[in-house]
């Protein structure tokens, strides 16, 4: 079941952040940037700013019907592990850190009517195996967008 555009709040600047233990890479401490949905799926990204041409960014996506509580990460998911990915000069240079398969969870606190998100994560990252714990705070201002934000994209 897909929501109408009639249906979801009207658009606001996002707000909220995402804090993370990154491990080896540090501390994640990323400020909103986006808040979307196209009435099937949700994107929320935050972006931690290194210096003005350097900048990590981290996203979750998941299904906009997802039912309150723990989600674990698998092919059959209605949620996708977070993402990661170091950018640098101006966003021409990025890195990606991809989440194991089928390993970590999401606890999830969504209200598609007010636009709102809280949520705490646990996943592992492929190439390195660094645990990555962390949350979605405060989570607001979610505006429809006819095309979500690709994951990678430098905002």
């Amino acid at each position: 079941m897909s929501t109408s555009k009639a249906d979801l709040p009207k658009k606001i600047s996002a707000t909220g952040k995402i804090t993370a233990d990154l491990n080896e890479l540090g501390k994640y401490d990323g400020e909103a940037r986006k808040f979307q949905t196209n009435g099937k799926v949700v994107f929320f990204q935050a972006r931690h700013q290194i210096s003005p041409t350097e900048w990590n960014n981290m996203s979750l996506r998941f299904q906009i019907d997802i039912v309150n509580g723990r989600h674990f990460f698998n092919s059959n998911s209605l949620v996708s592990p977070p993402s990661f990915s170091k950018l640098s000069n101006n966003g021409n240079i990025i890195i990606t850190y991809p989440a194991k398969p089928d390993e970590g969870y999401v606890d999830i606190t969504f209200d598609k009517e007010k636009g709102t998100l809280k949520a705490a994560f646990n996943y592992t990252f492929e190439h390195n195996s660094l645990q990555v714990v962390g949350d979605i705070v405060n989570g607001q201002g979610m505006e429809y967008v006819e095309v979500l934000a690709e994951v990678g994209e430098a905002v």
